[in-house]
């Protein structure tokens, strides 16, 4: 354990600096909320919220949330939250996606969707959506439920085509027929763009 912290910039700081790969968290601090805190620290870092507040549980899984411990917390329930960290951050999470790429192919990748697995086609994804624990991967009229972390996909995805544009859309700029001040179009679909994301976004249009 490297700490704990009751001055977020110092606990903001020393997570920045490197080496820190899961941060209890909660939610109403003095000064800064635990949403803006993970805006500052995503997407390379992971959490588990500590709060006694469930309402904010539905945002937290636009972020590296894995798990969401509501006060007071029992020994078994926080045993359970460290023992589900510990199996990701040593790499042992069965669900986590693997890209494939073979010679003379497109990658892809497999991932668990209604007791199966689905194959996904990157060059046919238009956007992902975050829907709490779960993603929405929608290639055209096909739309992939899965176990997925949106933050975790967006490290994969980043470097292959894809842009973050809001806390629940993943989009593939490949896709993209227009954009807006405030939104995109991808098909008939309206994407929006949120202000946290929008100087990325455009930058990263911009490079193009």
């Amino acid at each position: 354990m490297q700490g704990t912290y009751t001055d977020i910039a110092a606990a903001i700081q020393t997570v920045k600096s490197g080496g820190i790969d899961l941060v209890f968290l909660d939610i109403q601090m003095p000064g800064m909320n635990g949403m803006q805190v993970m805006e500052l620290l995503n997407p390379h870092t992971h959490f588990i919220l500590t709060t006694a507040y469930p309402d904010y549980a539905l945002d937290s899984y636009a972020y590296k949330v894995l798990d969401y411990l509501v006060k007071p917390i029992s020994f078994n329930r926080f045993c359970r939250a460290v023992n589900k960290a510990e199996e990701l951050l040593q790499g042992n999470n069965s669900n986590e996606v693997q890209l494939i790429s073979e010679a003379g192919q497109q990658p892809y990748f497999f991932v668990k969707s209604s007791h199966k697995l689905v194959r996904v086609n990157l060059q046919e994804i238009d956007y992902i959506e975050s829907k709490r624990d779960y993603v929405s991967i929608v290639c055209g009229q096909q739309k992939i439920l899965t176990l997925q972390n949106l933050a975790s996909l967006e490290a994969k995805l980043s470097p292959l085509g894809f842009v973050r544009v809001h806390r629940s859309y993943l989009v593939a700029l490949s896709r993209i027929n227009s954009i807006e001040k405030e939104s995109l179009h991808i098909g008939t679909h309206e994407i929006p763009i949120s202000a946290t994301y929008r100087e990325a976004f455009l930058k990263r249009v911009g490079s193009l």
